[in-house]
């Protein structure tokens, strides 16, 4: 009879590895229920947790048991305000599941010098698991990275199906759809997608791709896209864009077009996702639709805790599309409001 593994229990279970090993190591992230199935599985199929000890030496002297996360972060010197935040509060998130964490920046592979290589052996030598923060990374840097890792790794905010590692992503193309069909519900039936440049990172072209499908779907709205102007293009900018709510490809746009439009801005409503500074700068109507970074940092943790207690498991690639939160700036009360946007705004 062939050996019982996790994936074997995932299978005859219709459950995911991921959650097997959850169930079978007492970790967060699944139901009383769903552990006790596990549990009972196991013990009838007779699984057995698999020797780790000579695999993890190589990787580091720390026991099987330690939980040791490290993050890893690719530096990029346009990060922006919007961004920055975006970023502080991830960091707060994972720091508080997993009790404390080390992070590490690195430049992208083909900017290293010497302190690169030197980076990646340190963590090499003291991680039982490596947290890898990859919406910058390109297909070829991510690869590079990966293979000179030596202790698992799990990324997030990248899909990164194909490759040997768990992944979890944001759906920016499902959550800007999301979005629109929020805001059609209440009624607005002019909009318009913003960008201040050719769009290349891939979380942009999604948010894009939402958009389109969202105007697919809704052939009695009047949907645009445009692209921010100079400054000799600022009148016919603003009439393009009035009465509009204005979605924003890249973190800025919405402050960008703010600036730009001047008066005209009251006559609009920017917007973006998790863009919280644009409201502490806007004065008109604005919104911005936040992800649930929680439950990004909370799959990114439990999957870093599988795979630092089960290397050997196969990789599991999660998108997070969760329920969206709404705030919008009442430029009344100079306070941002959690609730369904004020169709009247306009």
């Amino acid at each position: 009879m062939a050996k019982m593994t996790v994936q074997r229990l995932a299978d005859l279970l219709g459950l995911s590895g991921a959650a097997v090993s959850m169930a079978l190591h007492g970790q967060p992230g699944v139901s009383e229920e769903t552990r006790r199935r596990v549990l009972e599985a196991a013990q009838q199929y007779g699984y057995v947790p698999p020797q780790r000890t000579a695999r993890r030496s190589k990787r580091s002297s720390k026991s099987p048991q330690d939980f040791c996360p490290v993050l890893l972060v690719l530096r990029s010197g346009s990060r922006t305000a919007d961004a920055a935040t975006f970023f502080s509060e991830m960091l707060e998130e994972l720091e508080r599941l997993a009790g404390g964490l080390l992070v590490y920046y690195i430049d992208p592979p083909d900017c290293w010098g010497e302190e690169g290589p030197e980076r990646i052996r340190r963590i090499n030598e003291s991680a039982s698991v490596v947290l890898l923060q990859g919406v910058q990374l390109d297909r070829v840097n991510l690869e590079k990275i990966l293979t000179l890792l030596q202790p698992p790794a799990v990324v997030f905010d990248r899909d990164t199906s194909g490759l040997p590692v768990s992944s979890v992503s944001m759906d920016n193309q499902g959550i800007i759809r999301a979005a629109v069909q929020q805001l059609v519900e209440q009624g607005y039936k002019r909009f318009a997608f913003l960008q201040q440049e050719e769009l290349t990172l891939p979380n942009h072209l999604l948010r894009r791709e939402g958009y389109r499908q969202a105007a697919a779907e809704n052939p009695e709205g009047d949907f645009i896209e445009l692209t921010i102007p100079n400054i000799d293009g600022r009148g016919a900018f603003a009439e393009a864009v009035r009465g509009r709510i204005c979605f924003s490809a890249q973190d800025g746009t919405a402050v960008a077009a703010y600036q730009l439009l001047g008066e005209a801005a009251k006559d609009t409503v920017l917007g973006g996702f998790d863009d919280f500074p644009l409201l502490q700068v806007i004065q008109t109507p604005a919104f911005t639709f936040r992800y649930q970074m929680d439950t990004v940092c909370r799959w990114a943790m439990e999957l870093a805790r599988s795979a630092s207690a089960e290397p050997y498991l196969p990789p599991v690639h999660l998108t997070v599309s969760a329920p969206m939160l709404c705030y919008h700036f009442d430029p009344e009360n100079h306070w941002m409001v959690r609730e369904k946007m004020d169709r009247n705004a306009l």
